[in-house]
């Protein structure tokens, strides 16, 4: 549902003569023209031959005022315009339009002093005593106790509670000894003195402050054994997959040469649930007992980076980062298991934090040092012998454009990509940079809330347009005509498709191209705005089964070309009402589907693969959700609270601008400062 911030009402002023006028008799069945004012006047009581009010429904009458007979029933729906009082002339209590949205909206008493407060008072106007909000669940504010954690306390508002303690498990300091995380099960390990965080593994002895191993203090000569690497042919059975591979009996080092074996002990963690390396498939948390350090980088290739569990005082979670080349993941990251934490690591700074010699040699290392990213043009796949050219800058570089290259790119060969890289290939005349782009739109009957309305004249101008649209889903529409002007701009050739759904799904537009005539955009919003309705309730896996099934008819039939697919699906994630109500969207669209989806999409080259994009509105969405399903899906995600209806309607033109600009983004489509600011 979308909430807004409530907004106080203005109340007209009644002087004494009007008030006097008030309590003369009117003449029977006039209708009173007072204003409407959630707010208490002076009680009227009705003389002469007043006309009975039209309902005995009775609305809450504010502290003060005399309820002798009831006033008219509240309207439901969306509120008036007129802003007229719809009693009868002479009516007792306070003025009233007929609406039953009027709140008291005014500060909850908690707002400031609990997290998870609405904000605003959500109880009739004019009731007794203080002012609450509609949240049931006021958490306490506090920061936790334990120095350095960063999480606030989940304890509820209110309730006494010695200590603050966030929602963390365990000791979340490093062992002492090595780069893993302390094992004790306590939160607030190691407060008391002489307290020692270690992970439980056994570590080698090592000099005191340094990672030198010790020297044996026995006299005489030590026994130096020295043996060859040899290999012998085992079985590696996972949930994707049965292959041979070859296993290294390890070969002693001194100080930790790295003539690595077998990644017996590592273990894959990943953003999605599968990992591919070469032609081997993984699942996620499955061993690395097949792979060779060595071997293992070199199949990643250029751009790639590590993982190894969040050390606060290393990276960048908690301000700039101590470590070059290791910074904080805010994505989670998929282990098996529940999401860990983790900190990503350029190739030399992981191999640094372990203590051991890289097992790459120097020009391998140099394009571990460069950014992944490599040109999308389709006109590199006629020469396979000439690989997709890569960016030319060092790996996690700022984004760069054309009009503000840096200077070591100055008179280069080359051009930007729309991922802001630079690539040292021009394609100027080509294809470069297409998208099919699917909105899979939420019409259901929460999106016809009047809380963000369409302010553009092509839209409130259409003859399409009327009450229908002049809520949500009218806004909705206005956002996609945004994005397909701002495509045709950047790309003609782009394709636009739109699916809609409530408990169904329809196709409202199909591989449209943008750029097919001047006013292609306007002519396609005109075709939404003809059908567009918002009704029924919510089944959120129905628009993305359809919007599927479309993108793999469109291929198997050639008629994407060489777009990629890109999905954004825009839902407010409420329930609708009727018995046909489908379950949230925590419930409705299962991980396992769109794992499925996801699956057959890793089989494609990465040009070609699906990106999901996912956007919520309102204070109803699971954002961990949107997270979680949009990281499975390679995209972005974000979620517009919402506020007055000026600002609901910029958020989202905000989120559908993100993509349009950036089609394949990754993370989050609007900063988390921009929403904060809403």
């Amino acid at each position: 549902m979308w909430e807004p911030a409530a907004t106080a009402l203005e109340v007209a002023a009644v002087s004494p003569g009007a008030r006097r006028r008030s309590a003369a008799a009117p003449r029977a069945g006039a209708a009173t023209a007072q204003a409407c004012a959630c707010a208490p006047v002076e009680a009227v009581e009705p003389t002469g031959a007043a006309t009975a009010p039209t309902s005995d429904a009775a609305v809450a009458v504010p502290t003060g005022t005399t309820a002798a007979a009831p006033v008219p029933a509240p309207l439901q729906g969306p509120a008036p315009r007129s802003g007229r009082c719809v009693g009868r002339a002479g009516h007792p209590g306070f003025h009233h339009c007929g609406w039953a949205g009027h709140t008291c909206g005014q500060p909850c008493h908690l707002a400031g002093a609990a997290r998870n407060c609405n904000q605003r008072c959500s109880l009739p106007p004019g009731h007794d005593g203080r002012h609450e909000c509609d949240s049931g669940n006021h958490l306490c504010a506090a920061a936790c106790d334990l120095d350095g954690c960063g999480n606030l306390c989940i304890a509820p508002y209110g309730t006494a509670h010695d200590t603050h303690q966030c929602g963390e498990a365990g000791c979340p300091q490093q062992c002492a000894l090595c780069h893993r995380r302390c094992a004790h099960p306590s939160h607030f390990h190691g407060r008391d003195e002489g307290e020692k965080h270690l992970c439980g593994e056994a570590h080698d002895c090592r000099e005191p402050g340094s990672r030198k191993p010790r020297l044996c203090c026995a006299d005489g000569a030590c026994e130096i054994r020295s043996e060859l690497q040899r290999e012998t042919r085992r079985t590696f059975a996972g949930a994707r997959g049965t292959f041979e591979y070859a296993y290294r009996t390890r070969q002693q080092a001194m100080r930790h040469a790295t003539q690595h074996g077998n990644m017996e002990h590592s273990v894959f963690v990943a953003r999605q649930a599968e990992v591919d390396v070469g032609e081997r498939r993984y699942a996620v948390g499955e061993t690395g007992i097949a792979e060779t350090c060595d071997g293992f980088c070199a199949a990643l290739g250029r751009g790639h980076v590590h993982v190894l569990p969040c050390d606060p005082s290393r990276c960048d979670r908690d301000g700039p980062s101590l470590v070059e080349g290791r910074r904080h993941v805010h994505e989670p990251y998929c282990t098996g298991g529940e999401a860990a934490e983790v900190d990503e690591l350029t190739h030399d700074a992981y191999w640094e934090a372990l203590g051991f010699e890289c097992p790459c040699g120097e020009d391998q290392r140099a394009s571990f040092r460069l950014c992944g990213a490599k040109c999308g043009s389709a006109a590199h796949d006629a020469d396979p012998d000439n690989p997709h050219p890569g960016c030319v800058l060092p790996l996690w570089h700022e984004p760069v454009s054309a009009s503000a290259l840096p200077p070591e790119l100055a008179g280069r060969a080359g051009h930007v990509t729309p991922g802001d890289h630079f690539v040292p290939c021009d394609h100027s005349s080509g294809e470069f940079g297409k998208y099919s782009i699917t909105l899979i739109l939420d019409r259901s009957g929460s999106m016809a809330t009047p809380l963000a309305k369409p302010s553009s004249p092509l839209v409130r101008g259409s003859a399409r347009f009327g009450p229908h649209l002049d809520n949500l889903l009218g806004t909705v529409y206005e956002a996609a005509h945004a994005l397909m002007s701002m495509r045709r701009q950047r790309n003609g050739e782009d394709l636009i498709s739109v699916v809609e759904f409530n408990t169904e799904a329809c196709v409202r537009l199909e591989l449209e191209r943008l750029g097919a005539a001047p006013d292609a955009p306007r002519v396609l919003l005109e075709r939404l705005l003809e059908h567009g309705s918002a009704e029924g309730g919510t089944l959120f896996a129905a628009g993305l089964r359809l919007a599927y099934n479309q993108l793999r008819d469109a291929r198997s039939e050639g008629r994407l070309g060489r777009c990629r697919p890109v999905f954004l699906i825009i839902t407010d994630s409420h329930t609708g009402t009727g018995a046909t109500a489908a379950p949230d969207l925590g419930v409705d669209l299962s991980s396992a589907y769109l794992d499925a989806i996801m699956r057959k999409e890793a089989a494609l080259p990465p040009q070609e693969r699906l990106v999901l994009h996912l956007l919520g509105l309102g204070s109803q969405v699971n954002e961990q959700y949107l997270a979680c399903l949009a990281a499975k899906g390679g995209g972005a995600h974000t979620v517009c609270p919402g506020g007055t209806g000026e600002e609901a309607a910029q958020q989202v033109l905000a989120a559908f601008g993100a993509v349009a600009e950036r089609p394949d983004r990754r993370g989050a489509l609007l900063p988390r400062a921009r929403l904060a600011a809403s």
